[in-house]
């Protein structure tokens, strides 16, 4: 971090600052002083925030207010920021509220006590709450509209300090008797504040400040966010009031104000010692970040701006500003930048993500980095080094340090090879300890920690075979360092500094580890292609040599380094210390000494101090230019033939990009990452990007194009021969002018021999205006050739192609779609198309992608790009467009996925691969089209993975799974077999819901029946024996895998079992209801299926019904159909049962004398029920129905009747109601079950009452 001051704004009369205070919403600048004297300033800035970084900083002031209310010395100014107000005090005791209104600022409110001193004043966070305290122990807290909430007077006690919590509900109150007094929202005291006494009470004489960061909580698990300031220069850091265990700083100089910055993580102190000022930056654990003298008698007060870039100081009777250069971990790669950010999620928990950001396509690539450690780079890679969480180290170690339980404590670190669009593409695990610093260059990584350095070559290239070396590296990491440990070589050792390494008998692509043993801890690290620099605090600075760095050099420095650089060819070193001084260090030179090779560059006697250098690079064309950062200048030194050139220097402010072809590429990135956390849309990193001519690029073109003197021009380059790159800028600023002769003779002698070749072909060309578009197009002047093109020259062709040689198809789109007329028009068309498609499609852009496939039909390209939409149905529509097999399959296997079968079977057949679709079938529990894939294209027999997946389904009885299985594969009689086994199952059972679930399951065999009876049919059958044959041998499919019980019940009727349960729960459905003609009609159709319903469930209903009914006709005879079941019929009964069940003797006879009784029981109800009731039929049909005539004889019968007794016609029940349908015209019959109903009682239902087929 470097930190210097920048300019500085005079208070008029002199007048002395005494506080100022930035808002950081609004920006105004607030300062109080002497003489009443109260200001409010606000900085111009632009639009572009980004441009106005760029410069200089010298911005004017867009408000400059004198506010004209108090008389005595302004002592304190404070802003509410979420009401824009501004509140300020002076020694009198009065306190003004002032409000800005139309670019003004205006009194709002006046408090004059007049009574005592103001010494503190502190708005809550929310800005609803104002606390004010005065020297006489008064304290008044009031509300923003300016109504008091509450006041308190503490005697005998002399107040100077107020601080509210984060979230408003404590005030912390300062004494000048050193002591905190903490109360709550309302006034009432809590406690004293426990202070460090026996460091901070003893010396300390006054309370500076109590700050309290307001976007910060009180937790203990949060950082520390509450610091108090002592006179002594003692700071105590601390989590909440009731922190026991807080951080103490020792500032070493008088503390005169202290505040935090807007984020938290930095707080800046400012005070004196003797008669010097220094403002020193801490960060939020306690760490100095850096120091600055600032100049003046007195330094008063201080402010940050929101963005933490600059601060605001109030130095006698001036406002200085400061520039903040904070460490900003980037790296600036080939042609894209890659830098650390912070940011906070929704819950305000900080995370850090790294972005690469692309500089000609504008793209970023964020990736997550919460554990980034260091980061470096080279050309187009850059290396980051990450702290593995302790659950991943500790899953690598476990293969390979099961036996050594010293490593196994130890971290874990990731050093992650990126590309320039932030790719993975290597990675390397090391337990190198505590790793600070990092440097790599074409082949190698450096990572350093306080005492050792790791080496790491890694690959250049991307190839196959890189990921598979990924595993080998992690898998075997720790092994190798054991080894490495067991094998320490002593590698060198020279004064203070002793160094050994533990290393394999390594070749230059082994990685290794060089240990130093002595306490000197190392400040910094660089490397080049050649050596491999480490600079140590002591000021000892040891030279390696690649690649088995090997030690071969010590350097002695009297300062401490902090960064370093080698130049291209490793001839020399550059660096600053930690006071930001410049040292040059040759390696070649003679050192006469010591008449050794090596000596440090005389540069004290240069005009140029080099005190206040933050960075710097070397130039990466020349070993003898590099160009500095000197606060907010740019400065470059020429180092040939051993000399000093310091070149004028360059006013601007950024950060330092790379400095070659004499041009200083630099960026606001200050700027472009608070644009980024401000969430600015539409952000162009070129726009903060901006290339710095040297002087001498600036000194040959004004030569050329001001002095109009090219000999000038070029003997300025013959004279200056270590700048070969003076000869490009001068062919380059001749082929503006169209002077070609000067040009090729400036290439010749840059060995430019592609613009050799250019220049033949421009020779060749008569057309004046066509030449100079050719030259913008040859220096990369797209927009100006274009302009020629369409403009001078009408030619859109060449307007064209040029846009195609360049990549930018949308406009050549545009051009093609304005310029219809062209030759190959719809060829080029379609090429644009392509190309767009492919762009998009590279970039993630699917729908734009799509958008520009569907215009030329490229069905190959629109199906990946439909996968990756996840657009369905348009995927399918495909399947027959696309002749790709790789393409198909990838559809195939995607369609797959998403379980639609008959598409994706499509896909694989069409891609020859009838194999996977045959599989495909078998995964999506398809199996009577696999099986018919099978047989039809000779695949696998598909009878062993549907016998595998059915025992599966067995174990876990899943039989409806099994049912649905044997359905689909079109075995009928094993799907029928397990129905019947769960009937038996379910009768065994005593279940109130069996009769339901029993007719479910009968309804189930009947629909297979009906399916398999469809299937034939839909078959194509039109031999009539094949026909025979098929529908005699349905019953051999019933019967096959059935029991010899059921056997003849399903081949003659499916149905009947549905039937049976239909008009049972039917019969109990119409008692219920009250209709008890209908439930007897009902019952007596039970009569018909004693195959499926016991004697005792048929005849005990059919009475039951009968009696409710009052035909006691019918009733009788069910009492005499129940009390004729003798012992021996049942002792038959239940044999057939013990041998069918296997149950044994004493379960049969306690179920006959079960039955027993219930025959005695029946008996007895018979008798009390007609000796009351006549069991005549006459009687009881007059007394319950009406007499119908049969259709097919004419014989008077009960329209009850469901056989008529005269021809034995048997009538058909109505599903409905249970009926008998004797009038055959108004008969309905099923579409599928081909059950019948009365057409009148069909009308109210939507499904048929029995099958549920809609109707």
């Amino acid at each position: 971090m470097f930190l210097h001051l920048n300019k500085k704004i005079s208070i008029p009369n002199c007048s002395q600052v005494r506080c100022i205070a930035w808002s950081w919403e609004h920006e105004f600048i607030a300062c109080g002083g002497e003489a009443g004297m109260l200001k409010v300033i606000k900085l111009e800035s632009n639009v572009n925030q980004h441009q106005t970084s760029k410069n200089d900083l010298s911005k004017n002031l867009s408000v400059n207010q004198t506010l004209e209310s108090h008389k005595a010395t302004v002592e304190s100014v404070c802003w509410n920021e979420k009401f824009q107000k501004l509140t300020s005090s002076d020694a009198n005791g009065t306190i003004i509220v002032w409000m800005f209104y139309k670019g003004m600022w205006y009194e709002e409110m006046v408090n004059n006590r007049q009574k005592s001193l103001v010494t503190g004043m502190a708005w809550t966070h929310d800005g609803n709450k104002i606390c004010i305290v005065y020297e006489d122990g008064a304290i008044i807290t009031g509300s923003v509209d300016g109504s008091r909430l509450w006041g308190k007077e503490l005697k005998n006690i002399s107040l100077n300090k107020v601080e509210w919590s984060p979230d408003g509900k404590i005030i912390l109150i300062g004494t000048k008797d050193v002591e905190i007094h903490v109360f709550d929202h309302v006034g009432n005291f809590l406690k004293k504040m426990s202070l460090n006494h026996t460091v901070v009470a003893k010396a300390a004489e006054k309370l500076i400040a109590i700050k309290w960061f307001k976007n910060g909580t009180t937790s203990n698990h949060y950082p520390r966010r509450l610091i108090i300031a002592f006179d002594n220069g003692v700071i105590q850091l601390m989590r909440n009031e009731s922190d026991y265990n807080a951080k103490l700083i020792y500032c070493e100089m008088g503390i005169t104000s202290i505040e935090w910055n807007y984020n938290g993580d930095m707080f800046a102190v400012t005070g004196s010692t003797g008669n010097k000022n220094f403002i020193k930056i801490y960060n939020d654990q306690a760490q100095l970040l850096t120091v600055t003298k600032i100049p003046g008698n007195e330094v008063y007060d201080c402010s940050w701006e929101k963005n933490s870039r600059k601060l605001v100081l109030a130095v006698d009777s001036f406002m200085y500003f400061a520039n903040l250069k904070c460490r900003i971990s980037w790296c600036f790669l080939s042609n894209s930048i890659a830098f650390l950010r912070n940011n906070f999620d929704d819950e305000q928990k900080k995370k850090r993500s790294l972005m690469f950001w692309e500089l000609k396509t504008n793209k970023r690539n964020e990736r997550s980095a919460d554990n980034f450690i260091q980061m470096a780079c080279w050309h187009h890679y850059c290396v980051v080094v990450d702290k593995m969480d302790k659950l991943q180290s500790n899953n690598n170690k476990n293969n390979t340090l099961e036996n050594n339980q010293s490593s196994s404590n130890k971290d874990v670190y990731c050093l992650n090879l990126y590309n320039s669009i932030g790719t993975l593409i290597d990675y390397h695990l090391t337990d190198l300890q505590q790793i600070k610093f990092c440097c790599m260059n074409s082949n190698r990584v450096i990572v350093a920690s306080d005492n050792s350095f790791y080496v790491w070559p890694f690959k250049q290239l991307y190839n196959a075979n890189s990921f598979k070396s990924l595993a080998f590296y992690s898998d075997n990491l720790y092994q190798e360092l054991t080894q490495n440990i067991a094998n320490d070589n002593d590698l060198m050792a020279g004064g203070s500094v002793g160094v050994k390494s533990r290393r394999q008998q390594q070749s230059s692509s082994t990685s290794f580890v060089v240990v130093v043993t002595d306490n000197d801890n190392i400040s910094c690290v660089t490397v080049s292609e050649k050596f491999f620099i480490v600079g140590f605090e002591s000021g000892i600075i040891n030279q390696y040599l690649l690649p088995n760095a090997s030690f071969i050099n010590k350097i002695q420095l009297d300062a401490s380094p902090s960064r370093m650089a080698l130049n291209k060819n490793s001839t020399k070193l550059a660096l600053t210390d930690r006071n930001s001084r410049f040292y040059l260090y040759d390696f070649e030179a003679n050192n006469e000494q010591t008449w050794t090779e090596g000596n440090w560059i005389e540069i004290s006697n240069t005009v140029a101090k080099l005190t206040d250098i933050w960075d710097f690079k070397w130039e990466t064309d020349n070993n003898d230019l590099i160009v500095l950062l000197e606060k907010n200048k740019f400065i470059v030194i020429n180092l040939y033939k051993g000399g000093v050139k310091i070149l004028d220097p360059i006013l601007f402010d950024g950060y330092l990009c790379s400095f070659q072809q004499l041009s200083i590429q630099t960026i606001a990135l200050d700027q472009l990452i608070v644009d980024i956390n401000n969430h600015l849309d539409n952000l162009d990193v070129n726009d903060y990007i901006v290339n710095i001519p040297s002087h001498y690029v600036n000194e040959i073109k004004n030569l050329i194009n001001e002095k109009d003197s090219i000999t000038d021009a070029i003997n300025y380059a013959v004279k200056i021969p270590e700048l070969p790159s003076l000869w490009t800028i001068v062919s380059n600023e001749c082929l503006k002018n169209l002077d070609i002769e000067t040009a090729y003779l400036a290439m010749i002698k840059n060995r430019d021999y592609k613009g050799l070749q250019f220049l033949k072909r421009l020779n060749r060309i008569k057309d004046l205006n066509l030449k100079n578009a050719e030259v913008c197009a040859y220096q990369n002047h797209i927009q100006q050739a274009e302009s020629l093109y369409l403009q001078e020259l009408d030619r859109p062709d060449l307007a064209v192609y040029l846009n195609k040689m360049n990549g930018n198809f949308e406009r050549v789109r545009t051009l093609l779609e304005k310029y219809n007329n062209l030759a190959n028009h719809d060829k080029e068309m379609k090429e644009c198309y392509m190309n767009l498609g492919e762009y998009y499609q590279d970039n993630y852009q699917w729908q734009q992608a799509i958008r520009y496939y569907e215009k030329i039909n490229a069905y190959d390209q629109l199906a990946e790009c439909y996968i990756s939409e996840q657009k369905y149905d348009a995927l399918v529509t495909l399947v027959d467009k696309v002749n790709d097999e790789k393409i198909l399959l990838q559809m195939a296997m995607f369609l797959e996925s998403l379980g639609f079968c008959k598409d994706s079977v499509r896909a694989y057949i069409r891609a020859n691969n009838f194999e996977m679709a045959t599989n495909a079938c078998v995964k999506l529990s398809e199996w009577k089209m696999a099986t018919e894939l099978a047989n039809r294209y000779k695949t696998k027999n598909v009878d062993m993975l549907l016998e595998q997946y059915i025992q599966h389904l067995e174990t876990d009885h899943k039989y409806m799974e099994m049912i649905q299985v044997y359905r689909n594969a079109n075995m009928i009689d094993k799907a029928v077999a397990i129905i019947i086994k769960l009937i038996d199952e379910t009768k065994k059972m005593d279940n109130n819901d069996g009769a339901s679930l029993l007719k479910k399951l009968h309804l189930l065999i009947g629909i297979i029946y009906e399916e398999n009876k469809l299937n034939n049919q839909n078959s194509g059958r039109n031999n009539k024996h094949e026909t025979l044959d098929e529908l005699l041998s349905q019953n051999d499919i019933f019967a096959n895998g059935t029991d010899q019980q059921h056997q003849p019940i399903i081949s003659t009727d499916p149905w009947k079992g549905a039937e049976a349960y239909h008009f049972y729960l039917l019969t109990q459905r119409n008692l219920y209801r009250g209709k008890y003609q209908l439930a007897m009609n009902c019952a007596l159709h039970l009569q018909d299926y004693e195959e499926y319903l016991t004697v005792q469930q048929i005849y005990s209903l059919l009475a039951l019904a009968a009696y409710a009914n009052k035909c006691y006709d019918i009733c009788s005879k069910a009492f005499i159909k129940l009390e004729s079941i003798d012992n021996e019929q049942q002792c038959k009964w239940n044999s057939c049962i013990n041998d069918l069940f296997n149950v044994n003797t004493t379960s049969t006879i306690t179920t006959m004398a079960n039955e027993e009784k219930k025959r005695i029981e029946y008996e007895r109800m018979a008798v009390q029920i007609f000796l009351k009731n006549s069991p005549d039929e006459n009687s009881s049909s007059n007394n319950v129905s009406t007499n119908i005539s049969c259709k097919f004889c004419g014989q008077s019968i009960p329209e009850y009747s469901a056989t008529c007794p005269k021809c034995q016609t048997k009538f058909h029940a109505c599903v409905a109601t249970g009926k008998s349908i004797i009038d055959q015209r108004k008969n309905w019959t099923c579409k599928r079950c081909r059950h019948h109903a009365i057409q009148e009682e069909i009308v109210s239902y939507t499904n048929c009452p029995l099958c549920h087929v809609k109707i």
